[in-house]
């Protein structure tokens, strides 16, 4: 008996669709330096006291976690004066 041809299909994987991610461009010092008009040296002397992490030789944050810094940052500028 001879085999009956069947005709295959690729099933096809729905596309994806997911929340818009957080951006990957990493912000660092001097992006928080123009946000808060300081010196790129205040914000590093800042960013040490607050313990802040560096990636290797630098600094650098996500969009979130360089706006949560401003935030911190602003509220202790308005405190020492």
């Amino acid at each position: 008996m001879a085999k009956v041809a069947t005709k295959k299909t690729a099933s096809k994987t729905p596309a994806k669709t997911s929340a818009p991610k957080e951006s990957t461009k990493k912000l660092g010092v001097g992006y928080l330096a123009d946000k808060l008009g300081l010196d790129p040296f205040t914000v590093r002397v800042k960013l040490r006291d607050a313990g802040a992490e560096k990636t290797g030789r630098s600094y650098e944050f996500t969009q979130k976690q360089a706006d949560d810094l401003v935030k911190k940052f602003s509220k202790k500028e308005k405190k020492e004066d």
